[in-house]
């Protein structure tokens, strides 16, 4: 929705622009303003024990005949770039005040406390939201020259996590773990990163929507009847985005459409062996092409970089 917004996907010139505006909180304290591509972003209370920062950005909507709608996902907006300002700036980001004291206190109030402040106040209630950040980061390194955000902190959190959370909230982590430690050049991949998988392989194997996002970057057909990896994206689309659920990156969206359209089960082909990354690379890019635009240059095949 983020980038739907921008305009960027839309044909016209004529649309309807409206402006929003979100507030944050966090731990990470700046005092100049932020611009990015999506929006501005700027410190507005740097005197409390948590920096108040202004999001500002444009709603784009384009009007077309018969369309009525002048201004929709706002909330999904700032979901969105709060996802995104936690990876790129590695700090904690909410809107919610009280959830980023509770997040960045000192001490666990208990056994069962699942705080793990230290990788951006991910944990079983965000690791969604991580997620969709990592798919979208994922995405723009593999069309183009940029490398790969490295993000070890993030992956320690997932291991300390995985073996304590409920199976429903852990699909995510598992999902950004092994689309990590098998796009990454060896040097970079945790060390104990197969094993960890094994531990877990029977819900990777399962058809659900975060096993569907990790094969549409990892293989070249599903590894399920293309009648459950239907019934996987329809569940999920059932729920998308309500109750604090997942929301898919429009790009990967796109791919798993075209993907079930093109019949990419394992019915169609009973060897779903995984094929390479330059492969795999190539029918994601083929996929997503048409909300990208044409590329003005050769763009790399896969994160064979990664920033530190």
């Amino acid at each position: 929705m983020l980038q739907i917004s921008s305009g960027k996907f839309y044909e016209s010139t004529d649309r309807h622009i409206s402006d929003g505006h979100g507030v944050f909180y966090s731990n990470y304290l700046w005092v100049a303003p932020i611009e990015t591509k999506a929006g501005k972003f700027e410190p507005i209370d740097l005197r409390s024990a948590f920096t108040a920062y202004l999001f500002s950005y444009k709603n784009q909507m384009e009007n077309s005949p018969g369309n009525i709608l002048v201004r929709v996902g706002d909330g999904e907006i700032l979901d969105q770039f709060q996802a995104i300002a936690c990876f790129g700036i590695r700090a904690v980001f909410s809107e919610d005040r009280s959830w980023i004291a509770h997040a960045c206190r000192a001490r666990s109030v208990g056994a069962g406390d699942l705080r793990v402040p230290r990788a951006g106040g991910f944990n079983d209630q965000t690791a969604h939201k991580f997620f969709s950040g990592f798919l979208s980061m994922l995405a723009d390194t593999l069309e183009t020259d940029e490398p790969m955000q490295n993000i070890p902190l993030l992956l320690d959190a997932v291991e300390t996590l995985a073996p304590i959370v409920k199976k429903e909230t852990r699909r995510p982590m598992l999902a950004l773990y092994a689309i990590f430690n098998k796009k990454v050049p060896l040097e970079f991949r945790r060390p104990n990163a197969d094993q960890f998988l094994k531990s877990y392989q029977s819900e990777l194997n399962a058809p659900h929507i975060e096993s569907l996002a990790v094969d549409v970057f990892l293989a070249d057909v599903f590894p399920w009847s293309l009648a459950d990896c239907e019934k996987a994206f329809a569940a999920y689309l059932k729920v998308r985005g309500r109750n604090n659920r997942l929301v898919l990156p429009p790009r990967v969206e796109t791919a798993i459409t075209i993907a079930l359209a093109n019949g990419n089960g394992h019915d169609r082909e009973s060897a779903a062996a995984r094929r390479g990354s330059a492969q795999h690379t190539r029918k994601f890019r083929s996929a997503t092409a048409g909300s990208r635009g044409k590329s003005e240059r050769p763009r790399s095949q896969h994160p064979s970089r990664i920033a530190s």
